[in-house]
């Protein structure tokens, strides 16, 4: 009979140790992009700069980093044992995010390509065509309907946010 309290314990472990490393991996490519640019370290006498934000969030996502990590370690050392890895649902769990980070590399090229408005709306409708997947099997039409009105909000949203509130002009 298996203990469903022993295997709790040990997906417990797994999601705080798992969680550790990938928030660590984010923090790391944060911090390296962070203090490589020059010009988020400059001085601007009282005014903190453009470099305090990004340096706050980056020191709070390294810290819930080492703190998940932490965690994790003192329960697989409670534990006792080796900790069983399921390579098998790893990779299996890491295809949407692996496809998300390759569409968000096509993105930028799209964009110069076709245009911000065209390229942000096939983006987002994609992405969400994605993510409803299971709502396009069980009702299409609906689902449909919200993907048509999800990418007309998001990408007139993204339009206005840039031109008139940051005030970067787009073509």
């Amino acid at each position: 009979m298996i203990d469903s309290t022993e295997n709790a314990g040990s997906r417990k472990t797994r999601l705080h140790l798992g969680g550790g490393i990938f928030f660590g991996l984010w923090a790391g490519f944060g911090w390296y992009g962070h203090l490589g640019n020059a010009q988020l370290g400059e001085d601007f006498g009282l005014d903190p700069g453009p470099g305090l934000l990004p340096s706050i969030v980056l020191s709070m996502l390294t810290l819930g980093a080492l703190v998940l990590a932490g965690m994790g370690l003192v329960e697989r050392v409670k534990s006792g044992g080796p900790l069983p890895i399921d390579w098998g649902a790893i990779l299996r769990g890491s295809v949407a995010p692996a496809l998300l980070c390759l569409s968000l590399a096509a993105y930028l090229p799209l964009v110069w390509a076709i245009g911000f408005v065209p390229a942000t709306m096939l983006y987002s409708g994609l992405l969400m065509a994605a993510l409803s997947r299971n709502q396009l099997r069980a009702a299409p039409g609906s689902a449909l309907l919200s993907i048509v009105v999800g990418v007309l909000v998001c990408t007139s949203l993204t339009y206005a946010l840039f031109i008139y509130w940051i005030g970067v002009p787009l073509r």
